[in-house]
Order: structure tokens, then sequence, then C-alpha cells
């Protein structure tokens, strides 16, 4: 049987050229970038760490979830979508990056990646899932094809790990015979 810890915000943000950035822990308000009128491109990382899981150090990790919530100011003529995810051990990004969405839309949206069994390509330990390195990474890539600037919003990260624990026998002397 499958446990799950979470979802978790992380206490840690960061983001080169993102305001806000601690937005992302689990605030009302969004960590927003402004892409200048005919600009495109990918943004720098915006990354969530320390997620506070205490999973068991008997665990088994067997599964994943990142969701974040996202939106654009305006869609006419401007081009978005979450360009990668990656999964971050220690800091540093660990198996398989996800990617890329579906076009954004002005409407806050959750986006998912991951599943309660997908490991993304790599596998985890209790002690990784706790350490205050574990966390997530987006990048978004953008084409402005607008003569007005528009705005990426981003808020709410949550990361979701599923575990199991080995079931033991307990042995019973006095049952031979049952």
């Amino acid at each position: 049987m499958s446990l799950s810890a979470g979802p978790n915000n992380p206490s840690a943000a960061s983001g080169t050229g993102w305001t806000n950035p601690a937005n992302i822990e689990g605030s009302s308000s969004f960590s927003t970038k402004t892409i200048a009128a005919g600009d495109s491109g990918t943004t720098n990382e915006l990354v969530g760490t320390t997620f506070g899981f205490s999973i068991p150090t008997s665990a088994t990790i067997v599964g994943i979830v990142f969701v974040l919530a996202r939106r654009v100011s305006s869609t006419s003529t401007f081009y978005v979508n979450t360009d990668s995810i990656n999964l971050l051990k220690a800091g540093v990004a660990a198996g398989t990056k996800l990617g890329p969405s579906s076009l954004w839309t002005g409407a806050t949206t959750d986006e998912t990646w991951g599943t309660s069994s997908s490991l993304w390509g790599t596998t985890w330990t209790p002690a990784q899932i706790n350490d205050s390195g574990f966390g997530a990474e987006i990048t978004v890539d953008y084409d402005n094809e607008s003569a007005v600037s528009r705005i990426l919003s981003v808020q709410n990260y949550r990361l979701t790990v599923y575990y199991t624990l080995a079931t033991s026998k307990a042995v019973c002397s006095q049952c031979i015979g049952w």
C-alpha cells in the first residue's frame, strides 16, 4: 500500500529575473517576470527548496508529483509555456527533465507533473527527500510578438511524495502447528 506526504510548499525560493520568487512558497500572491514587447527566449530557473518532508528512513520512494499555479497577463500575440521542470537532489537537477507544457492562458491554472508512481528517471532515498536541497525548478519559454509587455505569474509550488513501508511478519514461536 502506498502512503503519501504532502503536498508541501517550499520555504526557500530563488529566481534571477523573477520578482518576489518567495511567492512560490504557498502565497496567494505571484512571483512575476515581465517580458518586454518583441522579446522571446527562456527565463532563468524559478527554484523552490526546503519542502520540510519527514519521510521515514525505512520507506521506499515510489512517486513524486509537482504542482504549480501559473498564468499570463494576456495571450494576444504572446506565446508562453513551461519549458522544463526539474526535481532537485541536494540543490542539483536530477533525473529526467519534464516539459514542455501546453500554452499558458490568462486564467490561473494548476499545472501537474509526475505521478504517484513516477520517479522522474532516477532513484530517491528518504534522506534525499528530507534534505533541504530537495526541490523543483521551472523555466518558461516565451515569444512576445506584441507591441506591449506581458507578465508571467507563478505561485504555490507543491510537492507530494508517495512511498511504501516494508511490511514485517511477526514470528510466533508458540504458533507452530497452527
